[in-house]
């Protein structure tokens, strides 16, 4: 459940500081959401950042045209494009060869 990386955390912190006759040692959970700047809650204006890197991270596309798509549009317009002012024609058109060379993928297998 990717947003018990939300609620267990705090949880957890309201036991440690609320009731010291629980003796919590830890807790794991896994596949977990930590909060929305990795895309798993909404501010309405998340951009490609994450899925770009998380792709070239793993091989998926081209150190060139990596550092093609971080010269044109920005790391910060990739994390926030509406604040942005919104990504280039140039930009999307290098996100477009991105996914090209991706191809079809099953983000959870290149783990």
């Amino acid at each position: 459940e990717s947003y018990a990386g939300v609620y267990i955390p705090t949880m957890a912190r309201s036991i440690l500081e609320e009731d010291a006759s629980i003796n919590l040692r830890g807790f794991a959970v896994g596949d977990a959401c930590t909060g929305t700047e990795v895309l798993c809650g909404s501010d309405g204006d998340f951009g490609p950042w994450w899925d770009l890197t998380f792709m070239y991270g793993h091989g998926q596309f081209s150190t060139k045209l990596y550092d093609e798509i971080i010269s044109e549009c920005t790391i910060e317009g990739l994390k926030h494009p509406k604040a942005a002012g919104g990504l280039s024609d140039d930009c999307n058109s290098l996100l477009d060869k991105m996914d090209e060379q991706i191809g079809g993928y099953y983000e959870d297998a290149l783990y």
